[in-house]
């Protein structure tokens, strides 16, 4: 439990000395492996080959994400297909630049989470992004959370993942029970939503148009909306949902 005699100023100070510990030990561990003979870059190089061979949208959009970020930049993630490839192979460059849900996978958490790393920075002076990944369905737990955004000018950059509906949850029920029941989605017109408060808002349906449409989302200064639409199955590293489904009943059934 925080102390509550300590000020605000004093608990930042603390947090911001551990993670440079933190940091001074993975720097140290590095450095040992370097001197035993390990080749970090080729093991890097090697995995990334593997990764870029599965041919998956969600890796190639993690690699734009990551392009388009400096290293101390921050990532903020809800619950989503593609918010499970970033917690495995989004590459975490400092302390305190990924934030996720861990234990409870909480949906709606990365709006409001990045409202506050928002002010964070801004309290702080310092010239950092705010990045968020949320899916369709998570994000309108907290969308009118973009009211918060405008009032105090907070040019957090929302990536939505739009599956028109709750993707996961409709994969889960489909392989234990062979249907589904409310997970379809009736959703907004996202990227009016944003203009709708005074942000910018795009819409995009195919990856490769992604990082333009992301450019163009930095280049504006605000609050923005990238509402890229994918495939109701979407895919997880190296297989869609409906082929994992077909491989446990086929497993269930030998």
């Amino acid at each position: 439990m925080a102390n509550p005699a300590l000020t605000v100023d004093q608990i930042e100070s603390h947090n911001d000395a551990r993670a440079e510990a933190l940091a001074e030990d993975y720097a140290a561990l590095g450095r040992q492996l370097g001197r035993r003979g390990v080749d970090i870059a080729a093991i890097k190089a090697t995995e990334e080959k593997r990764l870029e061979a599965l041919g998956q949208d969600s890796y190639a959009a993690l690699k734009l994400i990551r392009a388009a970020m400096h290293r101390n930049d921050v990532l903020v993630n809800d619950q989503s297909i593609l918010n499970y490839w970033a917690s495995a192979f989004f590459p975490v460059l400092e302390p305190g630049t990924f934030l996720y849900p861990s234990g409870s996978g909480t949906l709606g958490y990365a709006l409001p989470a990045a409202i506050g790393a928002a002010c964070a920075v801004k309290r702080s002076g310092e010239a950092r992004k705010i990045v968020c990944i949320a899916g369709d369905g998570g994000f309108q737990y907290t969308q009118h959370e973009l009211a918060t955004l405008a009032q105090y000018d907070l040019p957090v950059k929302i990536l939505l993942v739009n599956d028109d509906s709750y993707g996961v949850i409709a994969f889960l029920q489909r392989t234990m029970f062979g249907q589904t029941h409310e997970v379809a989605l009736k959703n907004p017109d996202f990227a009016a939503y944003a203009k709708a408060f005074g942000g910018f808002g795009i819409t995009v349906d195919k990856t490769a148009d992604f990082a333009a449409a992301f450019r163009a989302a930095e280049k504006s200064g605000k609050p923005a909306i990238v509402h890229l639409k994918v495939d109701t199955n979407a895919s997880t590293p190296g297989m869609t949902l409906e082929a994992i489904r077909a491989k446990s009943l086929a497993s269930a059934k030998a």
